[in-house]
Order: C-alpha cells, then structure tokens, then sequence
C-alpha cells in the first residue's frame, strides 16, 4: 500500500526525531508527502486554530526547524502546521481535514513515563484516528 499523504505529530523529543526519520524513509522509498504538525497544548481560553509557524508561547518555531532539517539531511521536503488545543484532537482532526493516508507518531512523547506501552498521545491519535496510525517504538 502507498501513502501519498503522510503526517508526523511531533513534539520536539528524541522520540519524535527518530519517528520523523522513519516517515522520512517510507517516502523516499514509495514517493508521497509529509507534513509534519506540533501541537502546542497551552491552556488558554477560546478554540483551537491555524498559524503556520507562529509561537503560541511553546517552542513552536525552534521545533519545527528542527524538523525541516531533519528531512532535509534525508533528502524529504515537508509541509509543517502548528496547531494549539489538545494534542489528540488536534492531530486526529488534521489528519482527517487534510485527507492524509497514515499517521506516523512515536510511541513516547516529551512524558517518556517508563513503563507504557505507548503514550497517552499516542494511544489517543490510534484510537480515534480514521486513517491508519504508524507507531514507532
């Protein structure tokens, strides 16, 4: 199976880096696209919305350079979206309003509680996700 449509929450931990480079290379093998979406999960008051590449008060710019050159070294350009709200939601509806084919995402996040299978993120984005969900462990 191809997938043309590919996103890859991150969230600036090491695990997010080694889930970028494994969608880095599903593409360079069977072609398609990444965009890769950080999710600022600050409290604030009124809904979610879109700012490519603006601060929400996170470490949204640094996070998603990181990201870039990450997929540069791998010979892969992306797209990246910022969003702000619950990381869950947040990715899911991403993933469903941009049409993507999968989901790539880490086991484990910034939290890296020992002991999990997967992270509450992770296992939110499986579980709620209408497109398949990639796992990297």
């Amino acid at each position: 199976m191809l997938y043309d449509k590919i996103l890859v929450p991150v969230d600036g931990s090491n695990y997010s880096i080694l889930t970028l480079r494994e969608a880095v290379r599903i593409v360079k093998n069977a072609g398609g696209e990444i965009t890769v979406v950080y999710v600022c999960s600050e409290s604030s008051e009124g809904s979610s919305f879109v700012m490519p590449k603006l601060s929400f008060g996170c470490d949204t710019e640094s996070i998603l350079a990181e990201a870039e050159r990450v997929a540069k070294s791998g010979g892969v350009a992306i797209q990246t979206l910022a969003l702000k709200g619950d990381a869950v939601k947040q990715i899911v509806k991403a993933a469903a309003e941009g049409s993507f084919d999968l989901i790539v995402i880490g086991a484990r996040g910034l939290s890296n509680l020992s002991g999990l299978v997967l992270g509450s993120v992770s296992q939110g984005v499986v579980k709620k996700a209408a497109c398949p969900v990639l796992v990297v462990h």
